[in-house]
């Protein structure tokens, strides 16, 4: 017995195989730096710009690292994923930029929604300057968003926006309700995250009518990415059209919209749904032989997805040739 123990002792025990370098670790990233699509027309430049996504808590999302260069990405994404650990998300999203996507709800039965790509403004860097609308043509509008950088970045965005100026924030319904607005700056647009409504929608909406009689009112969500956006659209039983536009064009449906006065409830639905039916109609010309909605063609390809577990038309054609 004791001759077994001491040839134990002496037998060399197998290494543990190598698990690689941490998040924690400049090494982790210098092979998870990447480039980005669609984020040209939000942040100029960034075609040649390195991203990394960077996941903590069950959250993930994708921060642009400043730099074209492997070496000084990885350390920023290294950084940011210390801060993430140490300090919480709260710190991370004040103090670096994220990208993010803005979808706005045009309709909800069937869903239709324009969205983009953008990125946060934390306090510590400036808004953009913007050229000042002519008084006449730009179309006030406020926005309701509880994330003070997503809320900076919004603005900044509606500032920009042809035609459009934002003339008031706020964090909540309630606070955009108490602010003090004089007639020269009434909204007649009013964004609004569906998650920051401290009361009841239809009050809202009742008391935004009261306040500023007219004035046409938008959900709009944020997101992490767009493959969040895409699965939390669900139980659409009459279809859903989500449109990708460049940041500037997230306001295409209201064109035109005001040029004959402050138009009623049923001519702005109308009015957006002529423009999401025409893009429909063009890009499904065969739903119309087929003698069905084309909204339902749109459901047809969203259950298809959900069966083959994909998110693209193309990833649903690699899988079916991979059967």
């Amino acid at each position: 017995m004791r001759a077994r123990r001491q040839l134990f002792r002496n037998t060399p025990r197998s290494p543990l195989p190598d698990a690689g370098p941490t998040p924690a670790e400049l090494a982790y990233w210098e092979t998870r730096v990447l480039r980005q699509r669609y984020t040209t027309y939000a942040r100029p430049g960034s075609e040649n710009e390195l991203f990394a996504r960077i996941e903590h808590d069950g959250q993930w999302v994708y921060f642009p690292l400043e730099s074209d260069l492997p070496e000084k990405a990885a350390a920023r994404a290294c950084e940011i994923y210390r801060t993430l650990t140490a300090d919480g998300w709260n710190a991370a999203r004040e103090r670096y930029v994220r990208q993010i996507i803005l979808a706005i709800y045009w309709f909800v039965e069937p869903l239709a929604c324009t969205y983009g790509t953008m990125f946060t403004v934390p306090g510590h860097l400036p808004l953009k300057a913007q050229a000042p609308p002519a008084e006449d043509a730009a179309i006030p509008l406020a926005v309701v968003e509880p994330e003070p950088e997503v809320r900076r970045a919004l603005e900044q965005l509606f500032n920009r926006t042809p035609g459009h100026t934002c003339v008031q924030t706020a964090a909540l319904a309630k606070g955009l309700l108490r602010q003090r607005t004089p007639a020269a700056r009434a909204p007649r647009l009013v964004l609004f995250n569906q998650h920051s409504l401290d009361l009841a929608a239809d009050t809202f909406q009742q008391q935004l009518q009261a306040r500023w009689p007219g004035v046409v009112a938008i959900p709009f969500g944020i997101f992490g990415h767009s493959d969040e956006l895409f699965m939390s659209v669900t139980g659409m039983d009459r279809g859903y059209y989500l449109r990708r536009r460049p940041p500037l064009q997230m306001l295409e449906p209201l064109a035109n919209l005001w040029e004959k006065g402050i138009p009623a409830p049923d001519e702005v639905r109308a009015h957006v749904r002529t423009y999401f039916q025409k893009l429909i109609l063009a890009e499904n010309p065969a739903s119309t032989l087929l003698g069905i909605s084309a909204w339902t063609v749109h459901a047809h390809i969203k259950n298809i997805f959900k069966k083959l577990g994909v998110h693209t038309r193309a990833e649903a054609v690699m899988r079916h040739l991979q059967k």
